[in-house]
């Protein structure tokens, strides 16, 4: 059973062992992220080579031996190369106490945490994970998310930051518990998932309005 963590990685040193399409895929997304990485494939794919150039990571054109692990000391390593590759990088990284995301398709994972689907809406991250039971269903879900959280959620999110460090002025810490479990009822959920966010928030406001009086 796998135990659910959200990791802040920027600035954290991560190793990358392979250089295609998924290694490609794992790269950007931790770049996203702020981690710095390094590649470690003989060949790497064309996505990779640019991201080199940008001076975003970090190519080391070899074949993964024993020891290149221990000489960069990542925190997080991914293993995206063929099946001998991955293991004999898996057994240094569990020397090192390194965490070990095994991206292959091999029926052998030798990984430590997975990767779950993801859904990033500015700072609002809503991830699926079937343990890798099913990614298909992962991906499946992912999608139904999409849809029921809409890119305008992003605006939403920094939109309901400034209200919450206005309810801040306004109410005592036990009031703004009890304001905000109470805050998002069907109509603004309604207005959200439409677009309509001024009027989302205008009732959000009006209702911050109202329970601040109260207090």
């Amino acid at each position: 059973m796998l135990y659910p963590i959200n990791l802040n990685v920027a600035g954290m040193v991560c190793v990358i062992i392979g250089g295609g399409s998924v290694a490609a895929r794992k790269a950007a997304g931790i770049l996203e992220c702020g981690a710095k990485v390094t590649v470690i494939a003989p060949e790497v794919a064309v996505r990779i080579e640019l991201m080199e150039k940008e001076g975003r990571l970090t190519v080391l054109k070899k074949r993964y031996r024993d020891g290149m692990l221990g000489e960069l000391q990542p925190r997080l390593v991914f293993l995206a190369s063929v099946s001998s590759v991955n293991r004999a990088a898996a057994r240094e990284a569990e020397e090192i106490g390194a965490l070990i995301n095994d991206a292959s398709e091999s029926d052998a994972q030798e990984g430590r945490f997975v990767v779950p689907s993801r859904v990033r809406r500015g700072p609002l991250l809503l991830t699926v994970s079937t343990s890798g039971a099913s990614p298909a269903f992962s991906r499946f879900l992912r999608g139904e998310l999409e849809r029921e959280f809409p890119p305008n959620f992003a605006d939403w999110m920094i939109r309901l930051h400034t209200m919450r460090e206005d309810a801040r002025l306004l109410m005592d810490p036990v009031k703004r518990q009890e304001f905000w479990r109470q805050a998002f009822s069907e109509k603004v959920l309604a207005h959200m998932r439409a677009g309509e966010l001024e009027k989302a928030e205008a009732a959000v406001r009006d209702a911050i309005g109202s329970f601040g009086a109260e207090s």
